[in-house]
């Protein structure tokens, strides 16, 4: 859904997206997977990509970083057709 092309929505078609358990949710992506997932991409990316990818990772450590859980809840919220809601 977050990539798009799956042809099951229109663009811009209203759509209701309940995220249930967030409180795991926000443990598993947060910044202990967020910190992995960062060292991954600096093990495959273009080696200007790196300086980025570490600042990210010392932004997370210092508790000022965005998680995955944080990311993901951005992109949603940036959609006016999406309606975000998150449940226990």
């Amino acid at each position: 859904m977050l990539r798009g092309g799956f042809g099951v929505f229109e663009y811009d078609e209203p759509i209701m997206l309940i995220w249930k358990n967030t409180s795991k949710s926000k443990i598993d992506l947060g910044p202990v997977t967020t910190k992995k997932y960062y060292e991954q991409r600096i093990l495959g990316c273009h080696k200007s990509n790196i300086p980025s990818f570490q600042e990210k990772i010392t932004e997370l450590a210092s508790g000022r970083g965005q998680t995955l859980f944080d990311i993901l809840c951005e992109i949603t919220e940036e959609h006016d057709h999406i309606q975000f809601q998150m449940e226990e």
